[in-house]
């Protein structure tokens, strides 16, 4: 690894700034998967943008995103993400970019196992306590499909699930909730 002429400590804080952003990205993931809310919402400033692919729509603010969440956890029974190449694109103080890919597996709110493949592209900000949290939080779903002759699922328990029937499932959890976006 070049120094590129900047110190020790310089180059110090660059590491030390990617694996705090890579935490935050475990963070996500084990919150999204575990339902455990009070970390996943740890992660986003208090203005954030949560924003999904196709039908989905956004989520801005941190009142929103918790709603959000609770759609999901509604949506999606079970979740396992699967993050690969994740990259801090550029580092500018207390700002820094970012992009990764995931595999997702789990099942929907029917039972249904289901297969995702997302790409995530983030914006990152250092708050006053010196924890980074996104700023921005883009998914663009490639797939989200179901597993067609899943070990122990009955013919009848599978369905067939498009962006648009994910969102519907999201919407119809916010709707049970008594939320509105």
């Amino acid at each position: 690894m070049s120094s590129n002429g900047r110190s020790l400590e310089e180059r110090l804080a660059e590491v030390e700034t990617k694996l705090a952003i890579q935490e935050l990205a475990c963070n996500y993931v084990h919150g999204m998967d575990k339902a455990e809310k009070d970390r996943f919402m740890d992660c986003w400033t208090d203005d954030a943008k949560f924003i999904i692919g196709g039908a989905w729509g956004e989520f801005i603010g941190k009142e929103a995103i918790a709603n959000g969440f609770d759609a999901f956890q509604y949506a999606f029974f079970e979740m396992h993400h699967f993050t690969t190449g994740h990259q801090i694109l550029s580092i500018d103080g207390d700002t820094a970019t970012g992009q990764c890919d995931a595999f997702v597996a789990g099942t929907d709110s029917g039972g249904t196992a289901i297969s995702a493949a997302a790409s995530y592209k983030d914006l990152y900000r250092r708050e006053a306590d010196g924890k980074w949290r996104f700023s921005s939080r883009e998914i663009i779903i490639h797939f989200l499909v179901p597993w067609l002759k899943p070990q122990g699922m009955e013919e009848e328990t599978r369905g067939y699930h498009t962006p648009e029937l994910g969102a519907e499932l999201v919407r119809l959890g916010m709707e049970r909730l008594g939320v509105t976006v």
